[in-house]
């Protein structure tokens, strides 16, 4: 009688998670996202969180009680199945991949290295390539989606930094692990390398525009400007050719990251200026033109493009005045204010259809998770009411 009653519980607890993980691959896209929290900055127990955003409704899908951080990257696979993400231990990156709705995740290293970040799915998420650590050695790795089983791409003597996919999943762009940083391109099937830029002079941060055929990155390559911290922005074509020169700019001032639209045509660039302020620039590649989004006296930080490419969200400061998110229009080349409250406002993220940002603000209580339309003029609804930092969201990736 107990073995048929246990078999029958079995049965149907099985059925029950089987229905859960079917209603959750089945819930629309756009009514889904990802965040961390944490009940501090630097220490204690750490949640992935996956909420539903028409009801509010949130639950933890990972936790860990190791140190850990919120605001490390939250990635999901491009069906938007799995996840991949980060643990802090001893001060160390280690990256877990698990299933967004049910299943023990596991280490992204296999047991090879001793971090691993970095994490980039392939576009087609068969494969993620990652930086995996070992004493005195970074090296590129590949692992299969579930996490079981990862191996080692590259064995470069000076080892690498960084990785991006290409958009059609051939080929990564990779960042070398020196002073002198260099670009290559890697093949992940040979594990073959081509060498992008000179050996001297820093070459930094790797992009690739949405239709694969060029990277936009930062450099001090040229003499008169060549220092530790003074960069501009290049161009270049996948192979190395067509270099362009995008800036030049005051020898105290650094360029620090592109960002490119959707439509390939404008790049969002940071840059740290003269006066010590950081701001914004938007960059017409087909004209060169360049336009300020910062006042001055004031900062900006964490550009990010709207789906259709019509608004690029950022963080703005003035002074030591609370962040606030504002909105650059590209047809009108107009900026406005998305909307303005009592606390901080960090972080945008852009939902899948373009007409809502998400935000994380602390309008005098802890760090939430808000959403606000960008069409009309209605107050923020407020996602998370947990006691946590709630921090990162990430929308779940379209079909």
């Amino acid at each position: 009688m107990f073995r048929a009653l246990f078999g029958l519980a079995l049965t149907l607890m099985t059925l029950l998670v089987t229905v859960a993980l079917a209603a959750g691959h089945l819930l629309p896209r756009a009514d889904q996202l990802l965040y961390s929290s944490a009940q501090q900055w630097r220490a204690g127990n750490w949640n992935v969180s996956l909420a539903e955003v028409p009801r509010g409704i949130a639950s933890s899908i990972f936790t860990s009680t190791t140190d850990t951080r919120p605001g490390l990257p939250v990635i999901w696979s491009p069906d938007g199945l799995r996840v991949a993400y980060i643990r802090m231990v001893n001060d160390s990156p280690q990256t877990w991949v698990g299933r967004a709705y049910g299943g023990l995740p596991v280490s992204l290293g296999a047991g090879q290295t001793l971090s691993e970040y970095n994490a980039a799915w392939s576009p087609d998420g068969s494969q993620l390539a990652f930086i995996g650590e070992r004493p005195g050695d970074r090296q590129v790795y590949m692992a299969d989606p579930d996490g079981t089983q990862s191996w080692q791409i590259t064995m470069d003597e000076g080892g690498f930094k960084s990785l991006a996919w290409s958009p059609h999943g051939d080929i990564l762009v990779l960042e070398t692990d020196s002073l002198q940083e260099r670009l290559y391109l890697l093949e992940p099937s040979s594990g073959s390398l081509q060498l992008l830029t000179p050996e001297t002079g820093r070459h930094l941060r790797p992009t690739w525009s949405p239709d694969g055929t060029q990277l936009a990155f930062i450099s001090n390559r040229e003499v008169e400007r060549t220092s530790a911290t003074a960069f501009d922005l290049y161009l270049m074509n996948r192979d190395g050719s067509n270099l362009r020169r995008l800036t030049s700019d005051h020898p105290a001032s650094s360029s620090w990251f592109p960002w490119w639209s959707p439509d390939g045509r404008y790049l969002a660039l940071g840059s740290i200026s003269w006066i010590g302020s950081d701001d914004l620039y938007v960059i017409d590649i087909l004209t060169g033109e360049r336009i300020q989004l910062t006042e001055p006296g004031a900062d900006a930080a964490a550009p990010i493009w709207s789906p259709d490419g019509r608004w690029l969200a950022y963080e703005t400061r003035y002074g030591g005045s609370f962040w606030k998110i504002a909105l650059y229009e590209v047809a009108s080349g107009q900026t406005r204010m998305l909307f303005r409250s009592s606390g901080d406002q960090r972080r945008p993220a852009w939902s899948l259809d373009g007409t809502q940002v998400m935000y994380i603000g602390n309008e005098g209580r802890n760090w939430d998770i808000y959403q606000v339309s960008v069409g009309a003029s209605t107050s923020p609804r407020r996602l998370t009411h947990s006691r946590a930092i709630d921090y990162s969201p990430v929308w779940r990736p379209s079909p």
